[in-house]
């Protein structure tokens, strides 16, 4: 599904592996590391939501959980708020109420250009490996990773709404999240 044309899409460099073909780790900027740090702050509920409605589909029981609680008479549960609420994703906290409304309300809204998370400062840039582990960038940490430089191409890619959720969808099912398309 193509996206909208005022889509936001965040640019990221892939440092691939040309004879593997194979993600080594990409060069990201605070916009990227905002948004997968944000991943771990979503319910489960508002996750189920967004992948069930994006056709992403859910891995294990969780989608078959998220949509037997949602087809459940609200006279099955102590009280309609408690049901409503918790399909929302609402808890005590208020970044998850604003989280779910952001990502919920409605679900073609881009999950990268609702909901801007602040969690690193800008002007860094930061190596994030395959299975989406966060450090800063340095010769040192390219040199752990890479044995041979001239196997090395760099690819750069566009993240928007689809490849999100899919970056979502796979960090629930996978240890290898970056995968080159």
């Amino acid at each position: 599904m193509a996206g909208s044309s005022n889509e936001v899409k965040l640019s990221l460099k892939l440092i691939v592996d040309k004879k593997a073909n194979k993600v080594v780790f990409a060069e990201a900027e605070k916009e990227f590391v905002d948004f997968i740090f944000s991943l771990m702050s979503l319910p489960l509920s508002c996750v189920s939501k967004v992948l069930l409605l994006n056709e992403k589909g859910m891995v294990g029981s969780l989608g078959a959980l998220y949509k037997s609680f949602e087809s459940l008479d609200t006279q099955c549960f102590e009280s309609e708020k408690y049901k409503v609420n918790a399909l929302r994703g609402l808890t005590d906290s208020q970044l998850f109420v604003s989280l779910c409304y952001r990502f919920m309300s409605p679900p073609s809204i881009c999950l990268l250009s609702t909901y801007k998370p602040k969690y690193m400062k800008g002007g860094s840039v930061y190596m994030v490996t395959d299975n989406l582990e966060v450090s800063p960038f340095s010769m040192a940490l390219i040199k752990s990773h890479v044995r041979n430089f001239s196997e090395l191409e760099d690819k750069h890619v566009e993240i928007g709404l689809q490849e999100g959720l899919a970056i979502l969808k796979a960090s629930l099912q996978t240890n290898t999240v970056l995968i080159i398309q």
